[in-house]
């Protein structure tokens, strides 16, 4: 086997970022983009005294874990995703397999929670880079994703599957009016051009998004068209802000030399953190949690302020019993500003929120489920704590909680509790910060009305029935 030949095998293991490998004439190669339990054919492009590694040509048969049709129409020719003939069932076993085997060496089986999967497998991007450039040399510009295994097509995105619509409706106006102003996309081996990328961030919460024009400094334009354009669209969110922003690196990635604001702002929020215990009133005769803040994300960084997603969001609750005594000995002990804060007294990142929250779910009895492979074959384990025990390499950590639990299941396990204990519906409202009272009622009917056996004799009655 030498440099240049084109081999086949059968992949025996993958391993991240999606690097297969597989035995040929008793050496060991290796092999990009590929999935477990695939025969593939690619040709020889380095060799080494441990292997070589090859180029995948061809996919020549399928793997088992391929049981499902791509519904992206750009999918195979676009290089942004891969897994898709994949069921989302197989991606998070093969996810979990990876990275069990990345931390083998720190993570015991007993400490292993199964992997979580998304509630929200499609859709769920909320920002995307999309690059100007042509399907083929010296073709019509175009605007969308590289190309897979290419650095300079670009594939023309109209119908992308892992973002909201508005990103396709965006993107198609975008690559219209850029076309009528006949300015060329930046070539990167030339460094000439004019349009580069397009931005889009969109905020899960609101439903606001941004929108950057990123171009070179190499053409004089007017960009209110395309400005104007945008703001046109029947979009389900919402655009706040349309920046434009000049980038001349040589670099191909989005970096600002300048950036100027076409209309809106340049920034949006996302609520999620920013209690403070200026806002937690632990003395009063009926100790409450005094809603003011929010937290969001400017700039990969967490920012809190008194901007709240709603007028409704801004209400007093009172604290349950149980929790005043334990506020009270953490607001003893605190050195900090904020309720929950990190190691430095600052406000959380998510990043370290999800830390954080796996103190709670450690603790719970639900069953525990990894996957390792072997010769491309998934073998499943499970891992079942009992209530009361405790963690067999941490002692001090007991299993208290026989179900399990999410921030959201939380919040909504507050508001049905109040339902259920017959708290009219506007105060409920009120507690749960709800601006529209139809989400207050559809969370009510569903929880006061879901159970047969309790609306039997309200329907016999009606009906003169005993």
């Amino acid at each position: 086997m030498k440099k240049k030949d084109i081999i086949e095998g059968k992949i025996i293991k993958t391993e991240f970022p999606n690097k297969g490998t597989f035995i040929c004439e008793d050496q060991k190669v290796t092999v990009k983009g590929v999935i477990d339990g695939q025969t593939i054919k690619g040709q020889v492009t380095k060799k080494r005294k441990s292997g070589c590694v090859v180029r995948l040509l061809d996919v020549l048969e399928k793997s088992p874990l391929e049981d499902a049709k791509p519904v992206c129409p750009h999918f195979g020719i676009c290089g942004g995703c891969f897994y898709q003939t994949v069921s989302y069932e197989n991606q998070l076993k093969i996810k979990e397999g990876m990275v069990r085997d990345l931390l083998k060496d720190y993570v015991t089986d007993d400490i292993w929670e199964e992997i979580k999967g998304s509630p929200k497998p499609w859709g769920y991007r909320n920002k995307m880079e999309f690059s100007f450039g042509d399907e083929v040399k010296d073709g019509p510009l175009a605007l969308g994703m590289h190309k897979k295994n290419t650095f300079h097509d670009i594939v023309n995105i109209t119908d992308c599957k892992i973002v909201d619509n508005d990103y396709n409706l965006i993107v198609k106006c975008a690559l219209s009016e850029a076309q009528k102003m006949e300015l060329p996309f930046y070539h990167k081996m030339r460094h000439e051009g004019y349009f580069r990328h397009l931005v889009v961030r969109r905020a899960e919460s609101s439903g606001d998004i941004l929108v950057n024009i990123v171009t070179t400094s190499q053409a004089e334009a007017d960009l209110n068209n395309l400005r104007d354009a945008l703001l046109e669209l029947p979009l389900n969110g919402k655009i706040i802000g349309i920046l434009h922003t000049i980038n001349d690196s040589l670099a191909d990635v989005v970096q600002a030399d300048k950036i100027d604001v076409l209309y809106g702002q340049d920034y949006f929020y996302e609520e999620i953190l920013g209690l403070k215990w200026d806002c937690v009133f632990l003395n009063e005769k009926t100790p409450y949690i005094s809603v003011r803040r929010a937290w969001h994300v400017e700039g990969g960084e967490p920012v809190v302020n008194t901007l709240l997603k709603t007028p409704a969001a801004k209400r007093d609750v009172p604290i349950p019993k149980c929790l005043v005594a334990c506020l009270k000995e953490e607001r003893e002990k605190s050195e900090s500003e904020y309720v929950i804060s990190n190691s430095k007294g600052t406000v959380l990142t998510e990043a370290q929120f999800v830390r954080v929250w796996k103190y709670i779910t450690v603790r719970s009895t639900a069953e525990r489920c990894y996957y390792t492979y072997v010769n491309g074959q998934s073998i499943k384990h499970r891992i079942k704590p009992r209530l009361g025990e405790h963690q067999p390499n941490n002692p001090k950590l007991v299993y208290t909680m026989d179900f399990k639990v999410t921030p959201h299941m939380l919040r909504h396990t507050y508001i049905t509790n109040l339902i259920y204990k017959g708290v009219d519906p506007k105060t409920v409202q009120y507690l749960a910060g709800h601006e529209n009272s139809k989400t207050t009622m559809d969370i009510y009917a569903k929880v006061k009305y879901n159970k047969p056996e309790k609306l039997s004799s309200v329907v016999n009655a009606a009906f003169g029935l005993r």
